[in-house]
């Protein structure tokens, strides 16, 4: 038999740390609307919606604020 291994994950290169939280600016209406669905998704334990905002609220930063 020959000698299987197990497989590998992929390496990724992130730019940022994928277990911090984004932290919105206080300035921001975008931030903050994005941040209050993520805050009331979590209140409502949809953790998938929790998780869309977050992904939101990264990409709003990296394009809005040059984050």
């Amino acid at each position: 038999m020959g000698g299987m291994t197990e497989p590998t994950r992929p390496k990724t290169s992130s730019p940022y740390d994928v277990n911090s939280q984004p932290v919105p600016l206080s300035d921001c209406a975008a931030c903050q609307k994005i941040t209050a669905k993520r805050e009331a998704a979590r209140a409502e334990f949809d953790y998938s919606a929790v998780s869309d905002g977050t992904v939101m609220l990264r990409a709003h930063l990296r394009t809005a604020h040059d984050q």
